[in-house]
């Protein structure tokens, strides 16, 4: 099949910049990452770049590839900011130029499709800006179809109410971090409550945080009921595995670096973003150009993905800390849903059909706990701690 190539050429003795293009991000990226983005620069050397406060305009800084990752204008956090690509002083000249290989076009080839541009080409006074393949963007992979989900009272039923949702459970974990942080007052003749060399709460700390203990369970329930039923999983399931993964405190950060309520790692975000389009959709176009998203999460760059994924994770951080509003906190809870609805497609691709259970085993022991038809031991004990 003929290959279209688009080239696109800059005249740098023309007397005006021009934007090469723009990225939406919440930190800085490399020139790497914008390159991946924006095309494959030739002459990377004669642009600089702009960091826009996408709020107000105003160009917080602009510099030089080689001091781009040292760009240190942002004094205060923002929400987003636009990176500009620009080529200075320069003027639009473009060319059209099919080709049936890959790579740049040769000069025998430039000769015969453009042979005004190719003289000025080889003497160096036109540059390279972009080439780009005119092929149909192929399809995301598309979210698989989740359950029907009945409602009633078992694990995996859903409520009519938040109300359905509410527990009673003396989390033993959370009560010591409530009394250690001062959310709960202890009543122990003038003790702490915690042990003090364990921190772990005393039978008295736990007694007196108890009342602490509900409430602070109990607060997301609402969020996650809207979330559960907008991914079309199970509410209570969700639930029980904040509380099994965090006991519902937002600060733990695990051994293997997992952060959340649901404890997940940049890795587990990776999977859930390649198999939930809904995830993915909703956190791409803040982390790299909109324009790419439409490739999907599995055709984007490394260097993009990573982008995503940090996205992602500090949107999670931002809720744990209380720096987001109302509205900002029930998407990361939308977000835990969607997590869990990937993992169900993705245990169905592992495992032949999903199931809970293989979902849960496959979140907690990976993969390979359920390749051989079974599953392993300790994804079943994981599956054990969530119907208790």
């Amino acid at each position: 099949m003929m290959i279209i190539i688009l080239y696109i050429w800059f005249l740098l003795t023309a007397p005006r910049d021009q934007l090469v293009c723009s990225i939406w991000a919440d930190q800085l990226q490399t020139p790497y990452v914008i390159s991946d983005s924006c095309g494959n620069f030739a002459h990377r050397d004669y642009l600089f770049y702009q960091a826009v406060d996408a709020t107000t305009g105003e160009v917080m800084c602009s510099g030089k590839p080689a001091e781009l990752p040292d760009l240190n204008c942002v004094l205060q956090p923002l929400n987003h900011f636009r990176i500009n690509v620009i080529w200075p002083n320069s003027q639009r000249i473009s060319c059209s130029i099919v080709v049936d290989h890959e790579g740049p076009p040769t000069e025998d080839e430039i000769n015969k499709q453009c042979p005004d541009q190719l003289s000025s080409y080889k003497n160096g006074d036109l540059v390279l800006e972009f080439m780009t393949k005119q092929a149909a963007k192929p399809a995301p992979v598309e979210k698989c179809k989740m359950p029907y989900l009945e409602i009633g009272n078992e694990l995996l039923q859903q409520p009519l109410t938040a109300e359905g949702l509410a527990t009673s459970v003396p989390y033993n974990l959370l009560a010591g971090e409530l009394l250690w942080h001062g959310v709960a007052k202890p009543n122990c003749g003038g003790l702490s409550g915690l042990d003090p060399i364990t921190k772990a709460p005393t039978d008295c700390g736990l007694q007196s945080a108890l009342p602490q203990v509900i409430t602070w369970q109990n607060q997301w329930d609402g969020m996650i009921l809207n979330a559960a039923n907008e991914a079309r999983v199970p509410a209570r399931l969700l639930k029980k595995m904040m509380s099994v993964e965090s006991q519902f405190w937002p600060w733990w950060v695990g051994p293997k670096e997992e952060y959340g309520l649901i404890q997940i790692t940049d890795d587990g975000f990776d999977t859930a973003l390649l198999y939930s389009t809904d995830l993915f959709n909703r956190y791409c176009a803040r982390a790299i150009y909109p324009d790419r998203c439409t490739l999907g999460y599995a055709l984007i760059s490394p260097a993009e993905r990573e982008a995503v994924v940090n996205t992602v994770r500090a949107a999670v951080s931002a809720a744990a800390s209380g720096q987001l509003n109302e509205s900002q906190t029930a998407e990361v809870f939308r977000t835990y849903a969607d997590v869990l609805a990937a993992y169900y497609c993705y245990a169905g691709e592992v495992g032949g059909t999903p199931s809970w259970e293989t979902t849960l085993a496959v979140y907690h022991a990976g993969a390979e706990c359920i390749s051989t038809g079974e599953i392993c031991e300790q994804g079943q004990a994981y599956i054990d701690s969530i119907k208790k």
